[in-house]
């Protein structure tokens, strides 16, 4: 079976190569620090963006919502993730975030935006970089729901996730990360219904692939885990970004 050193291994050729696990570092810039309660919204779908958010530490679920109130999960945003920036330009948003823990995150405001890309070179860089990284989950997403089947979306984004939380949360090791998601947000993210979910997380553990209890995965059997999600080895862009 394949160690959760030897997984995640397989991503140090995307974080710096003297530390592996390092959590992405904060962007320079005129940043304000801001802290968040559960449940918190940071960006409200149909709203104009007043500023943009990197996530330091917690969850955040980035949806998109119909007009019967249908919700798509985008992403679940870690530390490193860029919130704000999912739009046009001067454009409202077609997104909302609201935090699903704890968050504590730097605030820009968009009034002066333009003016620090302008003049800190790197801050610019670091945005686009993971502002690009979101699009290929995005991408990663598109594929999963139109063309994996069932338990190969469920596999996949739990991989998914314990490989970021891995990566982005230092104080995670071993073979649990803490997710604070219930079958409706994990529903929601890979279009099924909780009921369908619900089954499929029943058979990843009844084969002994990994098991949810309570707010916690484990990861049973890594090579299991890459089977049933349908990739040969973990696709490294994904897990470099928060």
């Amino acid at each position: 079976m394949v160690s959760t050193r030897a997984l995640l291994s397989s991503v140090s050729m995307v974080v710096p190569a003297a530390d592996p696990l390092s959590p992405e570092p904060p962007l320079p810039g005129p940043w304000l620090e801001r802290t968040f309660a559960p449940g918190a919204a940071l960006l409200a779908q149909g709203d104009v963006p007043t500023a943009v958010y990197e996530i330091r530490s917690g969850w955040v679920l980035l949806s998109s919502f119909l007009p019967d109130g249908r919700r798509q999960v985008v992403d679940f945003c870690l530390p490193g993730s860029i919130i704000g920036l999912q739009h046009p330009p001067r454009g409202t948003s077609e997104q909302s975030a609201q935090t699903l823990t704890r968050v504590a995150a730097a605030a820009l405001p968009v009034s002066i935006l333009g003016s620090a890309l302008l003049t800190n070179p790197l801050l610019a860089i670091g945005l686009a970089q993971r502002v690009a990284a979101g699009q290929e989950r995005a991408r990663a997403l598109l594929v999963s729901l139109g063309r994996r089947t069932a338990r190969e979306r469920v596999a996949h984004l739990l991989l998914d996730l314990f490989v970021r939380v891995r990566l982005r949360v230092p104080a995670c090791a071993g073979e649990e990360i803490p997710l604070p998601l219930t079958q409706e947000h994990l529903a929601d993210a890979v279009g099924l219904s909780p009921k369908h979910v619900n089954r499929m997380l029943r058979l990843l553990r009844e084969h002994g692939v990994v098991a949810l209890h309570g707010r916690t995965l484990r990861v049973l059997d890594h090579d299991r885990l890459l089977d049933e999600a349908g990739v040969a080895e973990y696709p490294v862009r994904l897990a470099r970004a928060g």
